[in-house]
């Protein structure tokens, strides 16, 4: 499977169990063989097809945009502007050529987290925004945007000094503000659905949103998860009974870096004073550690953002 390019991988992953039977089914019947055939003879020229009117017309969406450079796992990303106010923006694999070179980049509902070279590898984002804008690229505070022009069948990005991005381009939130859960959700980009404004775990394919109450008296034992911060930079956090490591949770946030998630923390001391709910603190996106246990998970995780000195005895800060 190494021999594989990144394009034979995805027709690999999406045909995967229909050329696993094939092999092992029999040929002992020569209709099958033709039905093979035809199948085939169909299947290439819906690709070639498909592969002309992409050289042909080029990628669509619009000819200019602005992302702004943000900061998630440890990395530097990229926001996109607001689909609902700069349709076209692009989706999926796109290919991209940054300073000379051409690679292929993941666009996502609200973010460019993934850009590798055509031939598959690692992900270079991160190298290269920095090799752009330094070690500090995307952190709060900073204006790094990257303009993206389109140029035929791809997009040149190169980096806009002082920009300012896009009109609607997703800031993200700022870190020990306050927020509702309604407003942290909406920070982030994440349009609520079913139970999301109820658990402590909103999980997306792109991000996964943590809200954590520290103070869990009068909630029943089971549900008295042991999450605390053991220093300004390390929080202990642990999942819900049902969570396993090798559960599709858990592999996200074991390997949320490599696949480009990002792991948000919105935390407080108490969900209620005086009969009022109470907002919850932005504590920035973190970065896996390390782990054990299972039914619960326990998550040792780092902190991009460090508990400021005002806010330790509020949140019970030990170190």
């Amino acid at each position: 499977m190494g021999d594989l390019d990144a394009q034979q991988q995805r027709v690999r992953e999406h045909l995967g169990a229909f050329l696993d039977q094939l092999e092992v089914t029999p040929m002992t019947r020569s209709y099958r063989m033709l039905v093979l055939q035809a199948m085939l003879v169909e299947e290439i020229v819906e690709w070639r097809l498909a592969e002309y009117l992409h050289r042909n017309t080029g990628v669509q969406g619009p000819d200019r945009f602005v992302c702004r450079a943000s900061h998630a796992g440890g990395r530097p990303i990229l926001f996109l502007p607001d689909r609902s106010r700069r349709p076209g923006i692009p989706e999926g694999w796109q290919e991209v050529v940054a300073d000379g070179v051409a690679y292929q980049a993941n666009f996502v509902k609200v973010a460019l987290n993934v850009m590798q070279p055509k031939q598959g590898g690692e992900n270079v984002l991160p190298t290269l925004l920095r090799g752009w804008f330094g070690e500090e690229a995307g952190k709060p505070g900073r204006t790094d945007a990257v303009e993206f022009e389109r140029k035929g069948s791809a997009y040149v990005m190169r980096p806009v000094a002082g920009a300012v991005p896009d009109d609607g381009a997703p800031t993200g939130p700022v870190a020990w503000r306050k927020y509702t859960r309604d407003e942290a959700l909406d920070a982030v980009h994440v349009v609520a659905q079913g139970w999301d404004r109820q658990v402590g775990i909103v999980d997306r394919p792109d991000q996964v949103v943590l809200f954590v109450t520290l103070d869990k008296r009068g909630r029943p034992a089971a549900q008295r998860y042991e999450d605390r911060f053991l220093s300004p930079t390390e929080f202990q956090w642990q999942s819900q009974n049902r969570n396993t490591q090798q559960s599709e949770l858990g592999q996200k946030i074991r390997h949320h870096q490599e696949r480009g998630v990002s792991v948000h923390l919105f935390v407080r001391r108490h969900a209620k004073l005086g009969g009022t709910t109470q907002p919850f603190l932005y504590a920035g996106t973190l970065e896996f550690q390390r782990w054990e246990g299972e039914r619960p998970i326990t998550v040792w995780w780092r902190m991009e953002e460090p508990v400021p000195e005002g806010l330790r005895g509020e949140l019970r800060v030990g170190g």
